[in-house]
Order: structure tokens, then C-alpha cells, then sequence
């Protein structure tokens, strides 16, 4: 079982080569002696690792770990210091690698200082970064010493140990590659002591199938929670620090505990249970097993720690593999008992070999076609050129083109996947073609010529026109020797195939090729200069030069005779065009073609559109254009501007006014188009600002403008309302302030937003005393409040009315025992009302609307 382990800065000496003179721009990387980098001992001559009076020693690493170590996903500040004396130019290369996983890069470097530069590389498929010197980084920072600091994040995880691989140099400075002191050394960075430490016991380390195993857990360091895995247990996993599992599988179970604590979480602790279960003796996989001769089936009983096993063919183990038909059984034994399995009877497909027919008999001539056919009754069949395989088939034929001597054989798939031996092997002689005829070209007119030949013994010849596509007997005869072609084109290539007829097994000798001129006729020589592009619905403008002082006659793809060398015409699209030139002194020669082409490109009106209907749009809004696609150029204008040339087809600014215009300008090819002007309307930004008003605890809210699509309101108390005009209850803040926003939305989509600060008072300052002698209504009242008393020992009364900050705002007194105020020039708000009455002293809240 895995236990605790302290955390040490462990160091370890490998030895390295560097740069023999220090590389001020830094050695590239790949250099730190890692596993499966390179090293620089082989580029400096006389360079020993670790040499002179230096030592490895001299590489020391710091860094604010804590504890330490390492916690994971946490960045440090390292520094890397070598020292060696009488130097005063250094250099670096560095990484860090998993302890566990060599090929694997430890975390991440950030560069923090212009004394190292950072490199990313790819060993192995994975990638690694590096710190290297930079020309500042290659100096000393004191008398014989270079540091270099950097920032290292460590892996996002507890990985256990990790190395870091530090390769420095010291260089003699004669700016040669050999007398330089190269160090190296690996150091390991341990995960920090602040990490907890996870332990796992078991009760029973060799339980019974279903047993029940009870597992403690603890760790160092104050673990906050535990993490179990049991594979095959019920539970599977567990967060409990002492759970119970049982197993009902057998077998070696590798149960794992992790334990997190506020630093990170641990590496995990492994406890090995050993399942037992009761004795079983079965063969897996059928009774009958039916296979190709030559192979072999793997038999396999379960197999358990202890358990011996002897089968029926004399071999032990849990499995065999049969290769002879028959019947298998294992006998499986414990120590204590023994059990016979149950029997697999073991046979062999039948599997033909195939044999094989050639489509010729002894010998074939080189380069000729050869069919193999075998016997059929397979799936597939493989075809063998002297036991090397030249093809496969689902076909129990194949055609192949034979270029020297060959043994032909093939094997054969059943449908049982069983494959045959090799057939019986096809041998042949193959014999080289006779040499073609020797060809000549004769009386070569402006149209017509002759091809004329020689050749050996023959049955006769043969000629092709269309490079040996079809062959035929030339016009002088099967046995002529020469070929007559008329009504051809003066000054034109024709090219003549001929090959003689033989006996078996060459049919054919080689064919020879031969190419003859036409000669030729009219002794113009015309040229045709034209527009190459064009936009759709311009002319074309056409030139012929060449045709000063000669008779001639011009034919412009069919139409009408004319002799103007200059003219023009309308191409609908894009085309190959031919103009003919007539020698009208020889009129028996065909005209001369002279052919151009003309692309003829296209456009339409562009249309320019923003993302908005109606194109209206807020203050600061971004406007996004966007024309018709399709067109390589693209110039949009603001207010008759040029703003932007691009070929993208939207263009995006915030920089507008109401009743600017745009429009877009578009090319493509030789055509160009302008959009319709686009008028721009530029809303002026609402206002959000407000008016409140309040009785009591009761406020009400205005907005300065009751026009507007929407209106949010925030009252900073955790409440909100969507009405134009709302009323809110600030009971729950007495003496507080609240800042209250209102974010409105007029009719074109623009927001604003607006805030003030509410003071609240304290509405708990309030005294109101009430009285069952006197009666106050309307409450609230509106114009007129009355007052009743009902068991006054005096008929005159004194009435006062104050505000809720104490100011008297009516005092008057009254004779009669009922008696009405009027309130027509009090503002709407929350009074108290106070009348004195002999023994009658009441002071009641009055709310006037």
C-alpha cells in the first residue's frame, strides 16, 4: 500500500552538451537534455560535460514554494542561478517533465524578464516549451553568475514528482566551438507538504465473493473531504471517510482513496483486495468449435489465483490453444477439490486447393495479354507472380500484361475465411516483338501526302490514324507499302501509325509512328488583335494586321465577305471566336482561321441595405452596410465620400448624423454599378429624467416624458415596475436612500437611463395619538375634512395641522362640536392633525390628496 511521502527538492546528474560559445540569441530550444531531445556534444569539438573545475552543483533553482513544493494550478516565481569563475558569458536552455510520464511537459512557462525567451517545440507527438537566453540574457548579473527568472504555473493536478532539466553554459569566448564548459542537471520539484497525504486500510485484505469489507480512511494535513473508487464493489465510489463495500466479483481489486484539504487534493492511496470465489470449471465460447486447418483456437477456463490446471491434451494453464481436431476438456483443481469442465469438440473445415488455366500455352509475346483462370467454389482469390503477390480478385480470373519470364500461381478464401494452398504454378517464355517498320514521309502537297515504309518478313501491314485506337490496311493494300491521305489542310501535322502482321505468339511487331506536314498554300500571314474583356452589351473592338497589299477577303463567323481590318461587334458572353481570311489570288486554298476570345462579364444594380427597417437608427449606434454579393470590388460612400474600399460586401462605422446618405459603387471584371442612395435617420437619445412625489410611505413616480414605448423602473430596494407611472412603498427603508433608475424606450427602439438618489425619513418619528372622542373623515380627504366630537366637556376647540417635520401649516378655532376644514390649498401629502378640547387632547394622521 502506496504511503506518505516527503517533499524534497531531490537533484540528480546527467550530463549534457551546449553551445560551446554561448548563442546569444538563444540555442533554439530542444537542448535541455531531456528524454528524446538532442544535446550539442556532437557540434563542439573537445566539449566535455561537466568539465574544468565546474560542477553541476552550480545550478541551483528557487522559488516561492510553499511547503516546499508545488500546489497544482499555481503560478511561482523561479529563478535559475549558475555560477563558474573567471566567465562572463553564460547560457540556458531549460524544461519540466512529469516524473511519471518523461514525455509529458510540466505546466507552463511565462517569460518576465528580457534575460529569457520562451520556445514551444513537439517531441513524440507532444508538446514541450523551453526558457532559453536571450543577447541581454547571455551576460553576467554578478561576478561569475547569471540568473534568469521566469514564472512557472504548475500542472492543474497533483502529478507527483516533477523534474526540471537545467542545461547551462560557460563560454570561453575565443567565438570558436570547442574549450567551452557545458553543465547539466535534472532537479525535482516535489508537490508541497501543504498537500494532505491519503492512507486506506482495509479490514480484509482477502474477502469472499459478497463479503462485506469496511475500509478507514485519513490524511495529513486537515482533509476536508474523501474520494473512494472501489471497481466491482457495491458501493462503486464513496465519499464517506470509512465506508463498508462488499464485491461479488473475484479477483485483485485496486481500490484507490484521494482526500482534499484546502491546498489541493492528494495523490491517491491504493489498497489491493483479493476476491476469492467458489470453484468454477467451464470452458467459455461454445461446445463446438470448427476451425481452418493450420490454425488454432484459444480455449480458455476462468482462471483463479491458486487454482491449478490440467487438461486433456497434457498442458496447464487456464488456456491452450488447439490446433488438432478433437475433444478438450481442463480438469481445474484448488488444493482441495477438483472439477472436470464441460467438453468443446474441436474440427476442421474441408478447404480445396484451387488450380490454375493460362489463356495461352507455352509461351506469349512480351508485353502481351495473358488471362489466369482458376477453378471457382472460393470468395477471393490471391494472385502470385514467382510466390510474390501481384493482385487480388473477387473474380476467379485476372488479366495481366506479360513483360518477362513468369510462374503464376494463386490461393483462394473460403467462405469459412479458411485460405488454400498454392495451385499448381503456370510457366511461360515470353518472346519480343519484331522491330516496327521504318517510316518516311512522301510528296507532301498543301492537301494531300503520302506515308511510305519499309519492313521485314510479313503477313501484311497494318496502319492506324488515331494513335492505335483502331487499325485498318493502308490505302495500297494489306501488303503495300505505302498510304496516300487527301483533302487535308495545308501546313498541318498528320501523324501515321503502322505495324506489320506476324505469325504466333507475336500477332503484331512493335508499331511505329511517324508525323508528315502538309505543305503549303496561301502566303498570307494575318493576325487578329481584339479587346479580351468586355462588359455585358459593349463592343468589341477587332484589328487584323498582316494584310496590306494583298487580295483577300474577311468572313466573321459565317456572316457576309468584307475587306475593313478594322471593325466592331457585341458578344452576349463569354466565347472562342473565328474570323476567316480568304487569299482571293488562290482561291483553292481553305481561308485562314484566326480565333480570339473575348470574356464578356456581367453586373447589375447593386442594392445597399442596413439592419434596420426604415434605416433609423439611435445615437451611437453602429450601422452595418451590406450590398449585393457577387462582385470582386466594393466603394462605399457617405454623404458623396469615399469611406471604404474592400472586397467584402459589408462595411460597418458609428460615425453618422440624421439625414446622411450612403451608397456602394461596385466592380466586376470590366463592368461597374452604382447603388441607389440610402438615407439615414439618426434618432435624438430620450429622456429619462423623473418626478416623484409621496404621502407617507407611499411615493409616486413621474416621468418627465409619458410618450415613450417602454419604461423599466428600479427602486434600489430589490423591487421593480414596467408602469409609466408607479407608486411604491418604501416602508421597509425608513431612514435609508435609495438610488432610484428609470430605463426608457421610445418608438424607435432607443434606450437611456437615468438615476436619482431617494432619501427616505424615518417614518417610526411619527407620533400619532387617536382619540375615541373624536371622529376625522374623509381620511384621506380631498377638499374638506370634518371634524366630530362626541363627548367634548367645552364647545371651543383648537385645531392645528403639521407637517411630518413639525411645522404648524394651520391653526383655528372652533365653537361648535362639528366643524369642516378646508384643505383646497394644501398640497398633497401626509399632516397630523391635533385638536384640544378641554380633557380632550387627539393628535390622528391625515392623508390629503
Amino acid at each position: 500500500m502506496k504511503k506518505s511521502v516527503t517533499l524534497l527538492f531531490t537533484l540528480a546528474l546527467v550530463t549534457i552538451a551546449f553551445h560551446a560559445f554561448t548563442n546569444q540569441s538563444g540555442p533554439g530550444g530542444k537542448l535541455a537534455n531531456d528524454p528524446g531531445a538532442g544535446n550539442c556534444t556532437q557540434c563542439h569539438t573537445g566539449t566535455a560535460l561537466n568539465g574544468g573545475s565546474g560542477s553541476p552543483n552550480n545550478i541551483q533553482i528557487s522559488g516561492n514554494f510553499s511547503g516546499g513544493g508545488y500546489i497544482p494550478d499555481s503560478t511561482y516565481n523561479v529563478k535559475i542561478t549558475f555560477t563558474q569563475s573567471s566567465i562572463s558569458k553564460f547560457g540556458i536552455n531549460a524544461t519540466a517533465l512529469y516524473s511519471s510520464d518523461s514525455s509529458t511537459m510540466a505546466g507552463s512557462f511565462t517569460i518576465t524578464s528580457n534575460r529569457l525567451q520562451k520556445r514551444t517545440t513537439t517531441i513524440g507527438g507532444k508538446s514541450r516549451q523551453y526558457v532559453e537566453q536571450t543577447s541581454t540574457g547571455s551576460s553576467a548579473t554578478s561576478t561569475n553568475t547569471a540568473e534568469w527568472a521566469f514564472q512557472w504555473k504548475a500542472p492543474s493536478t497533483n502529478v507527483g514528482d516533477i523534474w526540471f532539466y537545467v542545461v547551462t553554459m560557460s563560454a570561453n569566448g575565443n567565438g570558436q566551438n570547442s574549450g567551452d564548459q557545458v553543465y547539466f542537471r535534472k532537479i525535482v520539484i516535489n508537490p508541497s507538504s501543504l498537500l494532505p497525504v491519503a492512507t486506506a486500510t482495509a479490514s480484509n485484505s482477502n474477502p469472499c465473493s459478497g463479503e462485506t469489507v469496511n475500509f478507514t480512511g485519513s490524511g495529513t494535513n486537515s482533509p476536508t473531504s474523501y474520494s473512494w473508487v472501489f471497481p466491482g464493489g457495491s458501493p462503486s465510489v464513496s465519499s464517506a471517510q470509512n465506508p463498508s463495500v462488499s464485491f461479488t466479483s473475484a479477483g485483485k481489486k485496486y481500490v484507490t482513496l484521494q482526500v482534499t484539504n484546502a491546498k489541493g487534493i492528494s495523490n491517491k492511496d491504493t489498497v489491493i483486495v483479493d476476491v476469492k470465489k467458489p470453484l468454477t470449471a467451464f470452458i467459455a465460447g461454445g461446445n463446438t468449435q470448427t476451425i481452418c486447418p493450420g490454425d488454432s483456437v484459444e480455449l480458455t477456463a476462468s482462471l483463479f489465483s491458486g487454482y491449478s490446471y490440467n487438461w486433456s491434451n497434457g498442458a496447464t494453464g487456464n488456456k491452450i490453444f488447439a490446433k488438432k481436431a478433437g475433444d478438450y476438456y481442463v480438469v481445474v483443481d484448488d488444493g482441495s477439490c477438483s472439477k472436470i469442465s464441460n467438453v468443446v469438440t474441436v474440427s476442421h473445415y474441408t478447404v480445396p486447393t484451387p488450380t490454375i488455366t493460362p489463356s495461352v500455352a507455352d509461351s506469349i509475346c512480351r508485353n502481351g495479354t495473358l488471362t489466369l483462370t482458376s477453378t471457382t467454389g472460393y470468395d477471393s482469390f490471391y494472385w502470385y507472380n514467382k510466390f510474390a503477390q501481384i493482385a487480388s480478385s473477387t473474380t476467379n480470373t485476372h488479366t495481366l500484361t506479360v513483360d518477362s519470364g513468369s510462374s503464376y500461381r494463386v490461393r483462394a478464401w473460403t467462405s469459412n475465411h479458411c485460405l488454400s494452398a498454392f495451385s499448381d504454378s503456370v510457366e511461360l517464355k515470353t518472346v519480343k516483338a519484331e522491330d516496327g517498320p521504318v517510316i518516311s514521309c512522301k510528296n507532301t502537297q498543301p492537301f494531300s501526302l503520302d506515308f511510305g515504309w519499309t519492313v521485314a518478313t510479313h503477313n501484311g501491314v497494318q496502319i492506324s490514324l488515331d494513335s492505335g485506337k483502331s487499325w485498318k490496311a493502308p490505302s495500297s493494300g494489306t501488303m503495300g507499302l505505302t498510304h496516300s491521305m487527301s483533302g487535308l489542310d495545308p501546313e498541318t501535322d498528320y501523324q501515321l501509325m503502322v505495324r506489320a502482321i506476324l505469325g504466333v505468339p507475336c500477332n503484331f511487331s512493335e508499331a511505329s509512328t511517324q508525323v508528315c506536314r502538309t505543305g503549303k498554300c496561301s502566303p498570307i500571314n494575318a493576325q487578329v488583335v481584339s479587346d479580351t474583356a468586355i462588359c455585358s452589351g459593349e463592343d468589341v473592338n477587332v484589328v487584323v494586321h498582316g494584310l496590306a497589299n494583298e487580295e483577300y477577303s474577311l468572313n466573321f463567323e459565317g456572316g457576309n465577305h468584307f475587306k475593313d481590318t478594322a471593325f466592331q461587334f457585341s458578344p452576349g458572353q463569354t466565347a472562342t471566336h473565328i474570323l476567316y481570311v480568304t487569299d482571293s489570288t488562290l482561291l483553292g486554298c481553305p481561308p485562314k482561321k484566326l480565333s480570339f476570345k473575348v470574356r464578356v462579364d456581367n453586373i447589375s444594380t447593386p442594392i445597399l441595405k442596413t439592419q434596420k427597417t426604415g434605416n433609423i437608427f439611435c445615437e451611437g449606434d453602429t450601422i452595418i452596410f451590406t450590398a449585393s454579393s457577387g462582385n470582386e470590388t466594393y466603394r462605399f460612400f457617405v454623404n458623396g465620400n469615399l469611406r471604404s474600399t474592400q472586397s467584402d460586401s459589408f462595411y460597418f462605422e458609428s460615425t453618422f448624423a440624421n439625414g446622411d446618405s450612403a451608397f456602394v459603387e461596385v466592380e466586376n471584371g470590366q463592368c461597374s454599378a452604382t447603388s441607389d442612395l440610402v438615407h439615414l435617420l439618426v434618432a435624438a437619445t430620450p429622456t429619462a429624467t423623473f418626478t416623484y412625489s409621496r404621502v407617507h410611505k407611499l411615493y409616486t413616480f413621474i416621468p418627465d416624458n409619458a410618450f415613450y414605448k417602454s419604461y423599466n423602473w428600479d427602486f434600489g430596494d430589490g423591487f421593480t415596475s414596467v408602469l409609466q407611472q408607479p407608486d411604491h412603498n418604501f416602508g421597509t427603508s425608513s431612514n435609508s436612500t435609495k438610488n432610484v433608475k428609470l430605463e426608457v424606450t421610445d418608438n424607435n427602439d432607443c434606450v437611456n437611463l437615468h438615476s436619482e438618489d431617494v432619501v427616505i425619513p424615518d417614518f417610526s418619528g411619527i407620533e400619532i395619538l387617536q382619540n375615541d372622542n373624536v371622529a376625522i373623515f374623509p381620511n384621506p380627504a380631498f377638499q374638506t375634512v370634518n371634524v366630530h366630537l362626541k363627548n367634548a366637556s367645552e364647545t371651543q376647540s383648537h385645531v392645528k395641522i403639521y407637517t411630518l417635520s413639525g411645522n404648524v401649516v394651520y391653526s383655528s378655532l372652533f365653537e361648535t362640536l362639528d366643524f369642516s376644514i378646508d384643505l383646497t390649498t394644501f398640497a398633497g401629502s401626509l399632516y397630523v392633525i391635533e385638536i384640544q378640547n378641554g380633557e380632550i387632547n387627539s393628535r390622528q394622521l391625515l392623508i390629503k390628496n
